[in-house]
């Protein structure tokens, strides 16, 4: 199918979502979905340390789903090689080093606007650096969505109050936030286009 799509593929998704069917839309945009519930991880980490097969450059949209075997370097190796990605979606990965992917997301990714990573448990400290990274090198996000990782209040304000283009923020299931960087959110915030607030 990949490649069938060839210089047309926009848009991959991988893993399991909670679908139990391939699916894909007739349109420019293809769209890939293969379920790890198969025993698919093996072709997919294969898959993605093969990143010659398809010009990863053309490619927008990635999500990846719940794929508890997938090697760190694969997820690097895509990232590296996909700097027009505007819209990215880790979910699930218990493997991945946290920190190695927004590293590596903060350098190569510049453009996305949608950006949702989930780990489910184990997940190893997002640093202060990091969050400064994010506010240089990805100023076009607008949606964002970052749960289960080890954040604090301090870092929530400073992600809010410094992405001057986000509209949706969800921490949701993040330790670390108590709540604090609420209280001065409203003042500091009061010409923000933030919309939502989880």
């Amino acid at each position: 199918m990949i490649h069938r799509a060839g210089n047309k593929l926009r848009s991959l998704k991988v893993g399991n979502d909670g679908f139990n069917y391939f699916h894909t839309f007739p349109t420019i945009h293809y769209y890939l979905l293969i379920l790890n519930s198969l025993g698919m991880f093996f072709f997919i980490t294969k898959m993605f340390s093969d990143i010659s097969v398809f010009n990863m450059n053309l490619l927008t949209c990635l999500h990846i789903y719940n794929i508890e075997s997938m090697d760190i370097s694969s997820i690097c190796s895509v990232l590296s090689a996909s700097p027009n990605l505007t819209d990215l979606k880790i979910a699930q990965l218990v493997s991945v080093v946290t920190h190695k992917v927004t590293y590596l997301l903060t350098r190569k990714c510049h453009l996305v606007e949608h950006l949702f990573l989930e780990t489910s448990f184990g997940a190893d400290d997002i640093t202060y650096s990091t969050i400064e990274a994010f506010l240089a090198n990805c100023p076009k996000l607008t949606c964002l969505t970052l749960t289960g990782l080890n954040l604090d209040d301090a870092m929530a304000q400073i992600l809010v109050k410094g992405l001057l283009k986000l509209k949706y923020v969800n921490l949701s299931s993040t330790s670390g936030i108590h709540g604090s960087f609420l209280r001065d959110l409203g003042h500091n915030c009061k010409d923000s286009p933030l919309e939502t607030l989880i």
